[in-house]
């Protein structure tokens, strides 16, 4: 088993480390007589969290993994193993979403906006412990009269623009 780590982008990485640890099954052998009868290559295939994330075609990435182990164990003289690989996060990453209710927004002129919500970092540390980017929108169609125009780089994405650019309410959603 090996793992190279997770929000994997790369078109190449695993296939790298089928030669690696084809590499090392091939040594196991020659050394000690060792035939490896399972080979797990770990996962972390990328998520798109945000629109500037590469879009992964992950089955085809396997096959060619698969064909990368086949053509390896052969070319080293092994018995194919038992092949896994763990795709982790990637394959349930979009399966849902976090939304939350603004209950209040306190602006600093000329400086920023801090917007109060019915949710903690423990729902989200990710965004809070490192800067990591997620695709944020507003999804209410009303807007109570005690909510003001927020800034779209408040609410929208880590790419709005900054300035005085509002959100038009209702927004407008595009997915």
């Amino acid at each position: 088993h090996c793992h190279i780590g997770s929000q994997v982008f790369d078109e190449s990485v695993f296939e790298d480390s089928v030669d690696v640890m084809t590499g090392f099954m091939a040594k196991l052998k020659e050394d000690f007589g060792f035939e490896t009868k399972m080979l797990n290559v770990g996962g972390g295939y990328g998520v798109r969290y945000v629109d500037t994330d590469k879009q992964i075609d992950i089955p085809a990435r396997i096959r060619r993994v698969a064909a990368r182990l086949k053509a390896r164990v052969e070319e080293l003289g092994l018995a194919l193993p038992f092949f896994l690989m763990e795709p982790g996060r990637s394959i349930v990453a979009d399966a849902g979403m976090t939304v939350y209710t603004v209950s209040s927004v306190k602006r600093i002129p000329g400086y920023k906006y801090y917007i109060v919500v019915d949710g903690s970092m423990a729902d989200n540390p990710r965004y809070c412990l490192w800067p990591a980017a997620a695709a944020r929108a507003a999804i209410s169609s009303s807007r109570p009269s005690s909510c003001p125009r927020i800034p779209a780089a408040a609410t929208i994405s880590p790419s709005a623009p900054q300035g005085p650019t509002t959100i038009p309410w209702p927004p407008t959603i595009t997915v």
